[in-house]
């Protein structure tokens, strides 16, 4: 890929009066020079569709409706009888790998729990892990092509399209500066887990957070209460027709589902959402003009 990731970051500039770090870009060029020459280094990032939504695990994402039963400053545990929590979340990962592994050609390189959670996730399993990529380019591509499919679901009306955009404004990027050292042993930790036969984490640039404090279920509440929260920086992206062309320009550098995935479900969707892309007009379809897919 040509985005230049090297170099030290600098991003003091854009701190909001709640400590969290809020760029404003006008447009997809903007996000993408901003994060050029240098800037992304020692950064890890995330795409999201909707600007909303918070910076959390599946696990964390499936639990938090207890949260209304917790009183401030106690442990999620707490509400759980004995050791329940740790073996709700914890048998998944017993039955992943007794069903993965009748599949696994390779084995050796899953050595810890933490390896076999990350090689789950990249597959949809439940985890306390949350996805991150050290390529912006990557984390914006995941919010957008999120956000079109999102738009176009079930073939809408206009109106209906355009309803949907006026909901969701911008996609947003999530960027945590690792430099400003957010983390905590024990409760916020940087998992890099990367078996050498799991393509799908070594295309995307792929790591892993797990927030483990026992009090927070998203990072943001938890460095906002750690005095950490100037690490986190929310970068919003325009959608409409900038959401069009920064998914172009990925395409043509070669950011898309089938080299993020490269197997065969990446296949699959490379060739679903290829015309989110390119849009095949009714005169190509109809008389095969239409050129090869790239």
């Amino acid at each position: 890929m040509a985005f230049d990731i090297h170099g030290e970051t600098d991003m003091s500039e854009y701190q909001t009066k709640e400590g969290l770090n809020v760029p404003g870009f006008a447009s997809w060029n903007e996000f993408r020079s901003y994060w050029a020459n240098g800037r992304a280094s020692n950064t890890i990032f995330r795409g999201q569709r909707h600007p909303d939504w918070k910076l959390q695990s599946l696990w964390e994402r499936e639990i938090e409706p207890i949260s209304e039963y917790i009183e401030p400053g106690k442990r999620i545990e707490g509400l759980f009888a004995d050791d329940s929590y740790q073996r709700n979340r914890d048998r998944r990962l017993t039955h992943f790998k007794d069903r993965a592994r009748r599949f696994l050609k390779k084995e050796s390189d899953l050595q810890s729990d933490d390896d076999w959670w990350a090689f789950g996730r990249h597959h949809g399993l439940v985890s306390p892990l949350l996805d991150w990529t050290r390529n912006p380019l990557v984390a914006a591509f995941f919010a957008l092509v999120d956000f079109a499919q999102w738009v176009t679901e079930g073939d809408p009306t206009s109106e209906k399209r355009d309803e949907r955009e006026r909901e969701v404004p911008h996609v947003t990027v999530w960027a945590l500066d690792l430099s400003k050292r957010p983390f905590q042993k024990g409760e916020f930790e940087f998992v890099d887990r990367q078996p050498g036969f799991e393509k799908r984490q070594e295309a995307q640039a792929g790591v892993f957070t797990r927030l483990s404090d026992g009090i927070h279920f998203d990072v943001q509440s938890y460095l906002s209460c750690r005095g950490r929260l100037d690490a986190l920086y929310r970068c919003h992206i325009p959608i409409g027709v900038e959401a069009s062309k920064a998914l172009r320009e990925l395409h043509q550098e070669k950011v898309h589902h089938a080299i993020l995935f490269p197997d065969f479900w990446g296949a699959a969707m490379y060739a679903n959402t290829r015309h989110l892309v390119r849009t095949e007009t009714t005169f190509e379809m109809i008389d095969g003009s239409s050129t090869k897919p790239d």
